[in-house]
């Protein structure tokens, strides 16, 4: 349980440090509900709908981690019952839950995965930042991380707005040349001569809006 997978960055799921796990919910939620917000008006999951579920799931995985069925099935015998016709309904119901902060994946059983209760999985988690000092923790983080990198850099890899969180740590950063782009760093960049067989959704391809110095372009393909 030292690390954990949820969706945060750009609504998609990541391995993140168990004790990250709170703030990184609450400085995303919002902005993976304002995302899907539309998709589950359309899917049937109406707030009201979506806040009943959050209400039964502590009492159905009291007992421990569920698969998806089990936890169908359990709001259906509370007389919870998913619109039907999206088979992803049961997923968005979970991401609802999730940004939260009341579930988050615990360990697979077999090809399926489970959730339970966050404060059960993680208990004594670290609260960690809120608000401003969260954005300025995710940009601070981020350009440790990838300097030298841009504004739409960061918008690529976060899906949150650069403006703010870079002017919230704009005294740290330096600003660079990113290959013609005006960019920042933060702290002593110096390249690392190595060679790596990556993924197409590795990070390192991934926390950049432009890959051409990473990657030719003719050969994404190949790689993605």
């Amino acid at each position: 349980r030292a690390v954990v997978r949820s969706w945060f960055m750009r609504a998609t799921i990541h391995l993140v440090d168990a004790q990250d796990v709170a703030w990184l919910n609450a400085l995303f939620g919002p902005a993976i509900e304002r995302r899907y917000r539309k998709r589950w008006l359309d899917i049937g999951l109406t707030p009201d709908l979506r806040e009943r579920c959050h209400a039964a799931l502590p009492e159905i995985l009291a007992a421990g981690p569920c698969t998806r069925a089990q936890i169908v099935a359990a709001l259906a015998d509370r007389g919870i019952v998913l619109p039907p016709g999206d088979p992803q309904t049961p997923t968005h119901m979970l991401v609802s839950a999730t940004t939260a902060g009341l579930v988050c994946r615990a360990s697979d059983a077999g090809r399926d995965t489970t959730f339970t209760l966050l404060e059960r999985w993680l208990p004594g988690a670290a609260v960690g930042p809120r608000g401003d000092d969260a954005l300025a923790e995710l940009a601070r983080r981020y350009f440790t991380a990838f300097s030298p990198a841009t504004a739409a850099d960061f918008v690529a890899w976060s899906g949150l707005a650069a403006g703010p969180a870079i002017d919230l740590i704009r005294d740290e950063l330096g600003p660079v040349d990113v290959h013609g782009r005006p960019g920042y760093r933060l702290g002593e960049v110096e390249p690392a001569p190595s060679i790596r067989l990556l993924a197409g959704f590795d990070n390192y391809l991934v926390g950049y809006r432009h890959r051409e110095e990473m990657l030719a372009a003719s050969l994404r393909p190949l790689v993605c």
